[in-house]
């Protein structure tokens, strides 16, 4: 029977959020390396989503001898999402039209009411 996870037990916690941060790093690159083996850019906002990010944190939590509580889990999920976020964000290509200029920034639609 694993014991739960503590709040309290900063070692576990900070080993949890480095694995975290590194799967949520490699996730990224692997988005990147897709798109580019598809003849695809990499632009824009990061398309990952936080419901990707919580299963792919659910092996993470699996391999502690630990059991997280709701709370912890969903952190570890914010922890790995944040981390590919950021590090798209450094990876993406820049964009741009043939021309060189940056292409301008759309406001999304309002919804009709």
């Amino acid at each position: 029977m694993s014991k739960s996870l503590s709040l309290h037990d900063a070692a576990a916690i900070e080993r949890l959020r480095a694995a975290a941060i590194d799967f949520g790093r490699r996730w990224a690159r692997e988005v990147v390396s897709s798109l580019h083996g598809a003849g695809r850019r990499a632009s824009g906002g990061w398309p990952g989503t936080l419901s990707e990010a919580r299963s792919y944190a659910a092996p993470l939590l699996r391999d502690t001898a630990f059991e997280a509580p709701s709370d912890a889990r969903e952190e570890v999920a914010r922890v790995l999402y944040a981390a590919a976020r950021t590090d798209w964000l450094g990876r993406r290509d820049a964009n741009r039209d043939d021309d060189g200029l940056d292409e301008l920034a759309v406001a999304p639609r309002r919804r009709a009411h």
